[in-house]
């Protein structure tokens, strides 16, 4: 197998069909693989062969998933860093890795004056322009380079977690698990093949482009989308009218809050997707709207439709029963099992991991198993806290989130298990008061911390503060202190995520 088959077969059944639409133009599926045969080639002399690890820093579009198909194609193996989990983040990931090639864009190769372990990569190629010391691609037209059939466990990809609650982890995908993802989220996303997809995730642009769709890539700064500027991707929207975006709560956010979506269908995912987004998106557009639950080791988890959420189930989120994100996919299997956090699980047999599971309604932490489920990490020191394997080699993955089935069987949220308030009074998660902090129509953003034993609430107020009425709303949660805060931090990823680290210390 080689997943760059993938794109060659489409090539050959429908060349003249769109690949990639971005700002610059459109490129088919005829022109995606002519590319990736040009990078092939040059790939070819730079040396890189089966099991060769090509750092690449482009960012999503034609040349970025040319590229992907180049080193696929010859055995090698993708690794890709966030430049924007910080300097620090980037240069332990090049150490971790250790590429023998470095493939970026103009500016990315300004990193090389940051970072020594850049400096020390052997090769680099240059995507366009000139730099000293660096080879160029020259996009030439190249005689087709057969994909290397490999092993279903050849690995194919490296990324990292998002770093939000720890140092970054290295997260090694092969041929298989990469197929068996780009199964269920083309199951999750509902994907037509013959529809054009607003796609903001290099995951979910390579999962339309395997089922042969067109990818419409948003005309956006995507390293930040909380804070695009709207008006360019709501032109292209109106261009090219995509039937579905998958994309960050934030970014979803802000087009929402320019105007009506003409979208069939609205996914967001990669952070916690709150009620008041999501009333946002239905009232913005006429699209079926889904959550979407996952994380960089698991994706997709769980799925809530927006029309199955009942009056009830919102009631419960304002009342501090946690964020519902919906039902296991059909893909994965979910266990809730007593909260450890910071300790390696126990269980000797997958006998006593069963007999420890929780039933429905009680809290513990997420934990997943599937084919599209990361076995370990890179480096295996970071598989002790948060994978478990039983006797047959079956391994599990310990998401850190915490949360409870309920008794049909849905799934529901409690933020990180390492953000918990546990003091005399008991445990209180963050979710539990954020989700129903952020149903008060002045607040924008909240976030539950413990400092000198106290339970404090952080709030980012939308409108004129009122302290008064939120603690009224939350009497239930026995909070000690609300402080008013310009901006909480948040992830540099999806720019959504609560980053407890950063909070000021009162």
């Amino acid at each position: 197998m080689n997943l760059s088959l993938i794109l060659t077969q489409h090539a050959q059944s429908h060349p003249e069909r769109p690949a990639l639409i971005t700002a610059r133009g459109t490129t088919t599926y005829q022109q995606l693989e002519d590319r990736s045969n040009s990078m092939a080639r040059q790939l070819q002399k730079l040396g890189v062969s089966k099991g060769t690890r090509v750092l690449v820093l482009i960012p999503i579009g034609p040349e970025l998933y040319a590229t992907l198909a180049a080193i696929w194609k010859l055995g090698g193996v993708a690794v890709v860093i966030d430049p924007g989990a910080g300097t620090a983040n980037f240069r332990h990931g090049v150490s971790a890795t250790r590429p023998e090639v470095f493939v970026g864009i103009p500016k990315a190769h300004l990193l090389r004056l940051l970072s020594p372990e850049l400096r020390q990569v052997p090769k680099h190629l240059v995507t366009s322009g000139w730099l000293p010391f660096t080879h160029r691609w020259k996009e030439l037209q190249a005689s087709k380079v057969e994909a290397l059939l490999l092993d279903a466990d050849d690995p194919a990809l490296i990324t990292f977690t998002s770093g939000s609650t720890s140092r970054p982890k290295a997260a090694s995908r092969s041929h298989g698990f990469l197929l068996a993802q780009n199964q269920a989220l083309q199951h999750t996303l509902q994907l037509e093949p013959e529809g054009v997809h607003l796609c903001t995730l290099a995951v979910v642009t390579l999962t339309v482009l395997a089922a042969g769709g067109t990818a419409l890539i948003p005309a956006a700064k995507l390293a930040r989308p909380g804070f695009i500027d709207a008006g360019p991707v709501m032109r292209q929207l109106e261009t090219h009218r995509p039937l579905t975006v998958a994309a960050s709560p934030a970014f979803v956010e802000r087009l929402a809050e320019k105007g009506e979506l003409p979208f069939r269908r609205i996914y967001v995912g990669g952070a916690p997707v709150f009620p008041y987004q999501l009333d946002l998106f239905r009232k913005q557009s006429q699209a079926e709207v889904y959550s979407v639950y996952g994380s960089t080791e698991a994706e997709p988890i769980a799925e809530q439709a927006y029309t199955d959420i009942t009056p009830q189930d919102f009631e419960q989120m304002r009342s501090g029963k946690g964020l519902l994100a919906g039902r296991p996919v059909s893909e994965i299997q979910l266990r809730i099992l007593p909260d450890q956090h910071g300790k390696p699980f126990p269980y000797q047999s997958r006998q006593a991991f069963e007999d420890a599971a929780l039933p429905p309604m009680q809290t513990g932490e997420i934990v997943v198993t599937g084919d599209h489920v990361l076995k370990g990490y890179l480096d295996p020191s970071g598989n002790q806290e948060t994978k478990w394997t039983d006797e047959t080699g079956l391994s599990w993955h310990r998401t850190g989130d915490a949360g409870y089935l309920d008794l049909q069987g849905r799934l529901w949220l409690l933020g990180r298990c390492g953000a918990r308030v546990q003091d005399a009074r008991g445990t209180l998660y963050p979710f539990s008061v954020e989700v129903a902090a952020q149903n008060h129509p002045a607040v924008k953003r909240a976030a539950l911390t413990v400092q000198q034993g106290k339970r404090v609430l952080y709030v980012q107020w939308k409108g004129s503060p009122d302290p008064a009425g939120l603690q009224a709303m939350l009497q239930w949660a026995d909070l000690d202190a609300f402080e008013s805060i310009s901006e909480i931090p948040l992830d540099r990823r999806h720019n959504a995520k609560v980053d407890y680290n950063r909070l000021p210390r009162i």
